[in-house]
């Protein structure tokens, strides 16, 4: 899988205090009427139920100098809270946050759910988006970072 290279993301949510964020290659979109996007999360992971409950979602879009968000929400090691310490932000209009510098966003109600091997499929309809066309992306290939020729 390492051989294809991705955009990165980083996939948050938040209602009340409920919040989670990580690091994901793991998204594409599914159709465009309506538009619906997904991702894919780890079965076991504590987000899982945090997305379920809040049923909505924001897919930010990394821009090629954030490599310390996307390294930070990848962590482990890190909380939550920690996480977020790593950038400002900004909610949508669904609650879940959007990260400040990021090249796009996408927010999203959660349409759907499917488990599926050892991850959660996680669908959701996109009902804001907005992007930054300057930006450049963050592209992953091969496991490092990777930059576009212009």
């Amino acid at each position: 899988m390492g051989q294809f290279a991705t955009g990165v993301t980083v996939i948050t949510t938040q209602v009340g205090d409920d919040k989670f964020g990580f690091t994901a290659n793991s998204y594409t979109s599914v159709s465009l009427d309506p538009p619906l996007i997904l991702f894919c999360l780890h079965k076991d992971s504590k987000g899982c139920p945090v997305f379920l409950k809040n049923g909505a979602f924001a897919v930010n879009i990394l821009a090629d100098d954030q490599i310390e968000v996307s390294n930070g929400f990848a962590n482990r090691e890190l909380s939550t809270e920690e996480r977020y310490q790593l950038v400002s932000y900004k909610s949508a209009e669904t609650g879940s946050p959007i990260l400040d510098g990021a090249m796009g966003y996408l927010d999203c109600r959660l349409s759907s759910s499917l488990e599926s091997g050892d991850h959660v499929i996680f669908i959701g309809e996109v009902i804001d988006m907005g992007h930054r066309p300057e930006k450049r992306p963050l592209i992953y290939f091969q496991g490092g970072y990777r930059e576009l020729l212009p």
